[in-house]
Parts: C-alpha cells; structure tokens; sequence
C-alpha cells in the first residue's frame, strides 16, 4: 500500500468561532490538592489581544460578590493561550501567571473575564468578554457544566468555539 499524501484530514474550524478572547479550561481541583487550580485563555483571532488593564473574576455558585485578580501587562498571540495558575499548581506547562485572589469552589462556581480592572456588581455587565459557570452555578452562560472530579477539566470543545451556552 502507497501513502496518499492527499488523503489528509484537516483540522476545520468551528462555524461559530469567537472574535473575542476566550476562558478555554479550567480546573478547581488538581491531582494534588484543590489548590491545584488554573485558567486558560485562548485566542482565536488572527490578532494579538492586549490584556493589560484586565481581569479575572471568581463568584461563587450561588453567590453575590466577586473575588478578582488583575492579569499582568501582557499580550496573548493570536491563536494562542495564556495560563493562570495558583502557586500549588503541578501541571506540566508552565503558567504565564500566579493568582493567590481567590480559590475556585470544586462543585460550582464561575470565572468571568473582564476587560476592565473594576470589581464586577454583576453577572451581566459590558465589560465581561466571557464566562463560565459549573455545577450549580447560578450565572452561566445558558446552562452551567456538569462539575468535574479530581484531576479534571472543564474545557471549551472544540477550541475557539462560543456558543454562549456553558453545557455545549
């Protein structure tokens, strides 16, 4: 048998790739601690994105309040990701960033990227560029992510997509 080089499977885009910056995966609890947490962004324009002046916001389930980290000046290249970790973090890639601001809860909870530093009052407001809600997350984006176990992500699939519903 010949190998045909034009018999190759391409990688195809989403229909509904975001034009925006996007929280790709998270973990609220590692295989060593439920410190052992991080936030991916990815971007999948074809332009560099600036986040400096941005933050990352964490309101519990059921909560009224948020608990935020301002990113450090930096850029995420296009079609590239940007990782915050806690300190206790023991993944294999190295994180771009360390937030001590605030822990993530294992059974429901929210991050929300924000194009401003300014603490949120809301689930709704402009300024939140994306969220995500797991478990009994009461401020998703249609509805929560089923809660992952020990070791376990939340991951956004296929990559670069926004359907605006959290569970997709």
């Amino acid at each position: 048998s010949s190998s045909d080089p034009q018999n190759t499977t391409m990688f195809e885009y989403p229909a509904n790739v975001a034009d925006h910056l996007l929280i790709s995966e998270v973990q609220t609890k590692g295989s060593t601690s439920h410190n052992d947490e991080f936030i991916e962004l990815y971007n999948p324009t074809g332009s560099d994105i600036d986040v400096t002046g941005w933050s990352l916001q964490y309101k519990s389930a059921t909560g009224t309040t948020f608990a935020k980290y301002n990113l450090p000046s930096a850029t995420v290249a296009s079609h590239g990701f940007y990782l915050v970790a806690r300190s206790e973090y023991t993944g294999s890639t190295s994180a771009d960033a360390t937030q001590g601001a605030f822990l993530m809860g294992a059974s429901g909870g929210h991050v929300f990227l924000v194009n401003t530093n300014s603490t949120l009052g809301s689930c709704t407001q402009e300024s939140i560029v994306d969220k995500i809600g797991w478990g009994t997350g009461n401020c998703a984006e249609g509805s929560a992510v089923t809660a992952h176990d020990w070791n376990e992500t939340v991951a956004r699939s296929p990559i670069g997509a926004d359907t605006d519903v959290n569970a997709d």
